[in-house]
Parts: structure tokens; sequence; C-alpha cells
């Protein structure tokens, strides 16, 4: 019998991203003027722009408490995320992405995805050095209901 894989907890305690509001604001602004320099008739869209930046940021945790607060991980591997009062029991999904600038996190709950997206100020760097450590290695152990190979069918 294989002994239980032990990894150290962790927990990161989430903020909305300063560099991801300064980025939406960019873009906001070099639409609206490239709008209003090329399409000068189409400036009613401008409203519509605005609203998909405050959508953006909304996801991002700025004026929204069902974001995601915090994420924990135990000792075991299982993952908890903490939206606003509610504690959710997440499976990992395969899709995550883990690269220097950003980390996306894909993971299952009741039968619901639900994603979140990390930058750099996101939460504190420790907390995410080991976040990124815990997607590239950590694999739980696949659980089988019948063995691969039948025996003496």
């Amino acid at each position: 019998m294989h002994k239980a894989r032990l990894l150290p907890p962790f927990a990161l305690q989430l903020r909305p991203s300063r560099i991801f509001l300064i980025l939406v604001f960019c873009v906001l602004a070099l639409s609206a003027v490239l709008l209003m320099l090329y399409q000068p008739r189409m400036w009613a869209l401008i409203p519509l722009q605005c609203l998909l930046g405050w959508i953006a940021l909304r996801t991002n945790g700025w004026a929204k408490r069902q974001t995601v607060r915090r994420i924990e991980v135990d000792a075991q591997g299982r993952m908890l995320w903490l939206q606003g009062d509610r504690v959710l029991h997440v499976q990992l999904r395969d899709d995550c992405f883990v690269s220097p600038w950003f980390v996306i996190v894909n993971v299952t709950s009741a039968g619901r995805r639900h994603s979140c997206l990390l930058l750099p100020d996101s939460a504190d760097l420790e907390a995410l050095r080991q976040l990124r450590v815990y997607l590239l290695w950590f694999h739980p152990e696949a659980k089988r209901d019948t063995p691969a190979v039948l025996e003496n069918p």
C-alpha cells in the first residue's frame, strides 16, 4: 500500500489586481480614442465599451462580493475556495495555466466550472509561488472502482 503524499498546507489571501485595473483603463482609453479618430459617427459605442470594462473589472474582484477571496490547499492536496461567506470544495481541472506573469486556476464544484485569474499583485508572492508549484507538480491519486487489468476473467 502506498503512503499518501503530504505537502505543506498553504493559503492565498486574494485581492483585486491593480495591474488588471490599469490594463482595463488603458484598453478603454485607447479604444475610445481610436473609435473617435477612425469612426467618429460610432461614438455611441463608447458606453458599451465602458460597460464591458466594468464587467471585466467585476470578474477580477473590483466591487463584487462573490469573487474568490481566499484559496486554501491542505496537506492532502484538497483545495477550498472561500467566496464571500461560502466555502467551496473544489476539484482541480486539467486546463489550468501557469506562467511567470499570470496564473489561471480552473476548478469544478458541484458540477459547475469556476475560474480565477491571478496576477503578480493578486496575492502574496510566496503564496503565489506555492500555488504555481502545486499546479505544476501535484497530481491527486487516481481513484478506480475496478482494477485496470482483470485477473482470471
